[in-house]
């Protein structure tokens, strides 16, 4: 653009913009920045399928100060003996020292955490 602009003698500023970019890929730079920080965290959590598991969870979570914001509850599993399923939980969280706390609360509780199945 140089030379191109009637701009002489005048004060100009050049203006750079991220109005281009995707906001899908914005979302997952913020998801993954929250995930590395400890502010974001995905447990999965193998229960026996029956009722008051997921109060049981969720109340030690709550204790541990954390924010339940997706709750995926999975009975299908062809791995898992018919009388269980896998409970993964997208959590709020302050840091990864909450985190540790969490996992050993439900630990604790009896609880068997397992990792991401593919």
């Amino acid at each position: 653009m140089f030379g191109k602009l009637p701009i002489q003698g005048k004060k100009v500023v050049c203006l750079i913009s991220g109005g281009n970019i995707d906001v899908n890929i914005l979302s997952r730079v913020i998801t993954r920045g929250l995930v590395m920080s400890g502010r974001n965290a995905n447990l999965m959590i193998a229960l026996e399928d029956k009722p008051g598991q997921l109060q049981q969870v969720s109340e030690i979570v709550s204790k541990c100060g954390a924010n339940v914001v997706s709750v995926h509850h999975d009975r299908g599993d062809t791995n898992m003996a018919i009388s269980s399923c896998f409970l993964k939980l997208g959590l709020e969280t302050r840091d990864r020292q909450q985190i540790e706390e969490i996992r050993a609360a439900l630990t604790q509780a009896g609880f068997r955490l397992v990792t991401e199945r593919a």
